[in-house]
């Protein structure tokens, strides 16, 4: 372990391990996990390695039960024989096909959900006050259905549109709605096509559990969400003053959608198996060395959790293993907790290592630890997020989503110039990535936070590092391809774990904790929030 530091020592050059770091994503990304889905025997093994591997480094366990912080969660699985849509419009009535006319997911809050209700459409369902928008102005949707496009008004800020497009079911739900449509977009269908719905056919829903028995981030007043087809979207409004077409022109316009009726009837039964299961964060601590600033604490957190299984025929090859997502990033959090333990002076302020489960159900780990913390959350002054780095080339810049809202702007900037690297400003606005990690749940705490990834710049001219990102998001994420077959640059790895040592190492370090920046509005919408709760 390591010893205590004078405050003079404020910087350290790091050597990761590229053996540790294949090492690490190797047995996590193994076939032995069955794809890591939270809540399975393989998640279970996951979290085992990782709480050995702190405690092999001298960690000290920081979880409710040794290293583990075990949660409570709600699993429910759509059962789809239960399935019956009916879509009444002037003149038709038509029975609906799951998967062919519309996709539902599983109801975390009840076994038999029921629909039969009348439908309003309401632009993107969004009410954004520090904006001035409020979708819903002088309409009535009480026991109704909303019919929202997906998606944000073009003109939106992109982190703050991303931050308000969550909240869609919330406000409607708030305003008293039953039902919630949601409309695919041309810009929506490029990024994720209709038929890609079929690949979300097994795979369950979850979200954990309240001491009291009620649900974390539970609608119970909605009855149902449905995403139909672009076709059967069509049909909705062939009776409208506007169709279809018509509204889709509007999207890319500053032009304020008015809301209007629909005329006709949404009918929708479903059922759904809930199961009671368990799954762990897994937290260690490393002691800092200060007296007084070892009372703060870094987090560095990365998610342990993949999508687990696909469903097929026996035989061919089902299991997502997550190689890059996020394995890699599990790794990179063990080598700089390897990293920081071996120093021979301890950062000043503590770090808290956390390996966050169920990031694929919606960030729910990372949510629970915020809002359960096992280190005083009003003692938390950064958190360094690590969340499927594509190690697919040698980059030559970083992106830090985040850095942008506090002065761990230049904290990111500092570590980049030291590893030669460019930092990128998000060239992904409109995929509102700062939104869409853990790191996000300890933003909503009023904590400042960054999330880094490789950029769009490659140290060989000849790769085109963009391309190589397309590529693996389009055929690669979320896919069983996402293996050890990959052809993974460990070099970068090793860069990656460098960059991202760097900058908490500095965070730690440095004698004032970070402050948002003046005006920035998740610091003042959150920090505002928590300081008057």
């Amino acid at each position: 372990m390591a010893v205590n530091a004078s405050e003079e020592q404020l910087t350290v050059d790091f050597h990761p391990d590229p053996d540790r770091l294949v090492a690490h994503t190797a047995f996590l990304a193994d076939d032995l996990l069955e794809g890591r889905e939270a809540g399975t025997p393989g998640h279970e093994r996951a979290s085992l390695y990782i709480a050995t591997e702190f405690r092999k480094l001298g960690l000290q366990p920081a979880g409710t039960d040794g290293y583990l912080q075990r949660i409570d969660f709600r699993r429910s699985r759509l059962k789809t024989d239960s399935l019956r849509a009916v879509l009444n419009t002037p003149g038709e009535e038509r029975e609906l096909t799951f998967l062919d006319d519309y996709y539902v997911g599983a109801s975390l809050v009840r076994t038999a959900s029921s629909l039969d209700c009348e439908m309003v459409f309401v632009g993107y369902g969004i009410v954004a006050q520090p904006l001035d928008y409020d979708d819903y102005q002088g309409v009535d949707v009480q026991d109704k259905c909303v019919v929202a496009f997906k998606g944000k008004p073009a003109w939106f800020p992109s982190e703050q549109g991303a931050h308000f497009s969550k909240l869609k079911v919330k406000n409607a739900a708030d305003r008293g709605a039953i039902g919630f449509i949601s409309l695919t977009t041309p810009e929506s269908l490029e990024r994720f096509p209709f038929e890609k719905y079929r690949e979300r056919v097994g795979r369950a829903r979850m979200t954990w559990l309240y001491d009291d028995g009620s649900l974390f981030n539970a609608k119970p007043r909605i009855q149902s969400s449905i995403t139909p087809s672009p076709a059967v979207a069509a049909s909705l409004f062939v009776a409208t003053e506007k169709d279809l077409d018509d509204l889709y022109a509007m999207l890319e316009t500053e032009e304020r959608f008015v809301p209007f009726p629909i005329p006709g009837r949404l009918q929708l039964e479903k059922g759904s198996q809930h199961e009671a299961v368990t799954s762990p964060n897994v937290v260690a601590l490393l002691e800092g060395s200060d007296p007084v600033l070892k009372h703060e604490y870094v987090v560095f957190s990365a998610h342990s959790d993949a999508i687990g299984m696909k469903q097929g025929e026996a035989g061919e090859d089902l299991i997502i293993n997550g190689a890059l997502d996020n394995a890699s990033g599990i790794a990179t959090m063990l080598e700089v907790a390897r990293l920081f333990s071996g120093m021979e002076v301890a950062p000043r302020r503590s770090v808290v290592f956390a390996a966050m489960t169920a990031e694929e159900k919606g960030l729910l780990g990372a949510y629970y630890f915020a809002e359960h913390p096992t280190v005083p959350v009003q003692s938390m002054v950064a958190n360094v997020n690590l969340d499927m780095p594509i190690l697919l080339y040698e980059f030559a810049d970083i992106i830090a989503f985040g850095a942008g809202h506090s002065d761990m702007g230049g904290t990111v900037s500092r570590a980049a110039a030291a590893e030669s690297l460019e930092l990128t400003p998000d060239p992904w606005p409109e995929q509102g990535y700062f939104t869409r990690s853990d790191h996000y749940a300890f933003v909503k705490q009023g904590i400042p936070a960054v999330f880094v990834k490789g950029g769009i710049k490659a140290r060989d001219p000849s790769v085109d590092a963009l391309e190589v990102d397309k590529d693996f998001r389009k055929h690669h994420y979320h896919q069983v391809s996402d293996d050890m077959r990959l052809p993974i640059k460990w070099d970068a790895a090793v860069t990656f774990t460098r960059v991202n040592a760097r900058i908490a190492l500095e965070l730690a370090n440095q004698p004032s904790r970070p402050r948002w920046n003046d005006g920035d509005f998740f610091g003042e919408t959150f920090a505002r929030e928590t300081a008057a709760e």
